[in-house]
């Protein structure tokens, strides 16, 4: 039995130790799923919308609060996701894709430049027979999209302030071989969850990944992404991306004329960068006004609201599942932001473990096993 305890949980109380005779908050459910993010809510939402799984009772857990409110539309969003038309798609499905509610931004074209700046290429909607190549959207607008979906699925729990005390798996405690997962609140209560499946939502430093033993590969690039959002003198629908000797500097469209700043460059530099905000509009204009070739972004007038910065690496768990456990999105694998593909494989990685869930319903199998769990890891 592998089992993952917290001594301690960061600042909070350390989560109670149970007394024999003591009578500890049980909850059962089919399904528990660790990471009530975009890919964690969307996986909940599909599962409940399955012709063949919307019985199954599931809980989302996760270490905030839940659910999360709509930020203001004023709110500068220092966090997006580039939707492909196939995640769209899903979340259509799902009862959340609304571009005006979320706040979507459509981007045409794509336009890439070399370090040279003689070198470029272009990527438009027409090339595909699309009206759009995908949408930027603001994570925050996304997760309370799912978050307000849930709250209207009676099969869905949300648990919100509730972080991983321990895992085990193929737990007996309850009957029937299940897993166990002991969630504490804030107070360092301590309730049990009895689920057939636990999915690992729960990121890049997934505790349920490392509960149930399932190794990452990492590779640490030495980089830094600086992310801001800035103003334009006018708005466009393309989205540039530049190579250059101070790194990769991304700007992504969103709604009026702003845009979503995403620059990957090493670790000191962009301390620096993101240490002096004031200078980012003449940095990328200059960066971006020694180009030879191709379209030009429109003229950056301003810095809206804060800039931050997040540490960049590569992380790839060699198996997604195991006995009663399986990895989605960030727990699963982590690629650079340059790829633009970490919510849209998140969203495969929903899309594929729900369809495998059904065709285990459909034969009458238990939903837990590694090996009806092996058709979602095989297709992903």
């Amino acid at each position: 039995m592998r089992s993952l305890v917290r001594a301690a949980l960061g600042r909070r109380a350390a989560p109670r130790r149970f007394l024999a005779d003591e009578t500890v908050r049980e909850h059962h459910a089919d399904i528990a799923i660790v990471g009530g993010g975009i890919v964690g809510s969307a996986l909940a939402l599909r599962i409940a919308s399955g012709a063949l799984s919307s019985h199954l009772r599931t809980v989302v857990v996760d270490a905030g609060a839940l659910p999360l409110p709509a930020p203001s539309a004023s709110t500068a969003p220092l966090r997006v996701s580039a939707i492909a038309p196939a995640s769209s798609a899903m979340l259509d499905e799902i009862g959340v894709w609304d571009t005006k509610k979320l706040l979507a931004a459509p981007y045409r074209h794509m336009q890439i430049f070399d370090a040279s700046g003689k070198g470029s290429l272009r990527f438009s909607h027409s090339d595909v027979s699309a009206s759009e190549l995908g949408h930027i959207v603001p994570n925050a607008n996304l997760v309370a999209a799912l978050h307000s979906a849930i709250a209207e699925h009676p099969a869905i729990e949300m648990r919100g302030n509730a972080r991983v005390a321990n895992l085990e798996l193929q737990g007996t405690r309850a009957g029937s071989p299940k897993a166990v997962l002991d969630i504490a609140d804030n107070n360092g209560d301590v309730s049990r969850i009895y689920a057939s499946l636990v999915v690992g939502a729960d990121g890049v430093k997934s505790r349920i990944r490392e509960a149930s033993g399932l190794r990452t590969v990492v590779r640490h690039y030495g980089e830094r992404a600086v992310v801001a959002v800035l103003e334009l003198d006018r708005p466009t629908d393309t989205a540039f991306q530049r190579f250059s000797d101070s790194g990769i500097v991304a700007l992504l469209p969103l709604t009026g004329s702003r845009v979503n700043l995403v620059w990957s460059c090493l670790e000191a530099k962009a301390r620096e960068i993101a240490g002096n905000p004031e200078e980012l509009p003449t940095r990328i204009n200059e960066i971006y006004a020694t180009l030879q070739r191709g379209e030009r972004p429109p003229r950056i007038v301003g810095v809206c609201g804060q800039v931050g910065s997040f540490p960049l690496a590569m992380r790839a768990a060699g198996r997604l599942v195991s006995d009663r456990v399986a990895l989605v999105g960030d727990a699963a694998r982590a690629v650079h932001p340059l790829a633009g593909q970490g919510a849209n494989a998140g969203l495969g990685d929903a899309r594929a473990l729900a369809r495998a869930l059904e065709l285990a319903l459909g034969g009458g199998a238990d939903i837990g096993t590694a090996s009806t769990l092996e058709q979602y890891s095989t297709e992903r």
